[in-house]
């Protein structure tokens, strides 16, 4: 009898978001397809659990199975293989980590887009981090920008093994591989992402200050090649050749 391997849903979150920007699809147009409401699918993403049955629903939206959302899978990535990968600023897309409201609006994607929702949530307690998904290259880096309210998990899909955090705002103090660290504004650190690893704010936030602003960078290890979108179904990294010795 085949036994159903456990949930994951933090990489469920992760995997379903990614997914749905692959596929150019906002939370309400991704509900629509799969029948269910867009406040399920906003839950899904925040890593709440949902019923089996609209998990089901929202993965054959995606047109995948729960089993391939509950594993390792790379950022989503488009098909087309361009050269250049800009983003900008004003095209940030938040989302929210470490929801805690018991009921979430159905337009609550729309208003965190919004400095000032963004910071009426995280000064209430009500939401621990936000994040925002930059560019992500086809052959390994990627970037996201993070406005940290409380302590947070900060390493990025298990595709990627290597990070760097900069502070581009604020001072926080970083956790990980026993040691602690503290970093103000232009500081960075970089830490494998075998080692679990938490950031948070020196200071509780008060009512007028501003969240640290973080900017993490992911990439894979020397002699590691990703899984690349179109053969994802594969779920595993391969490894590169050697490279000859310096």
């Amino acid at each position: 009898m085949k036994t159903e391997a456990p949930l994951d849903l933090v990489l469920i979150a992760f995997n379903v978001r990614c997914l749905r920007m692959a596929h150019a699809q906002t939370q309400a147009e991704l509900a629509t397809v799969a029948g269910v409401d867009k406040a399920t699918v906003h839950r899904l993403e925040c890593g709440h659990r949902v019923h089996r049955r609209s998990l089901e629903k929202i993965c054959g939206g995606l047109g995948e199975s729960v089993d391939f959302v509950n594993s390792v899978l790379p950022y989503g990535l488009p098909e087309d293989r361009r050269k250049l990968f800009i983003h900008r600023q004003a095209e940030n897309n938040w989302f929210a980590s470490g929801d805690r409201r018991t009921r979430i609006p159905a337009d609550s994607q729309a208003r965190v887009q919004q400095p000032e929702e963004r910071l009426r949530l995280g000064r209430q307690g009500l939401v621990r981090s936000f994040q925002a998904y930059m560019v992500v290259m086809p052959n390994s880096p990627g970037t996201s920008q993070f406005e940290i309210f409380e302590r947070s998990w900060v390493s990025p899909n298990p595709t990627y093994e290597d990070a760097i955090l900069l502070i581009l705002r604020g001072e926080v103090i970083f956790r990980a591989a026993d040691q602690v660290v503290l970093l103000g504004l232009g500081d960075s650190i970089g830490y494998s992402t075998d080692e679990e690893a938490t950031v948070e704010p020196v200071h509780a936030i008060g009512p007028s200050d501003l969240p640290p602003l973080l900017l993490a960078i992911t990439a894979n290890r020397r002699g590691h090649v990703p899984i690349e979108f179109k053969d994802r179904k594969r779920m595993r990294t391969r490894h590169a050749a050697p490279r000859p010795a310096d």
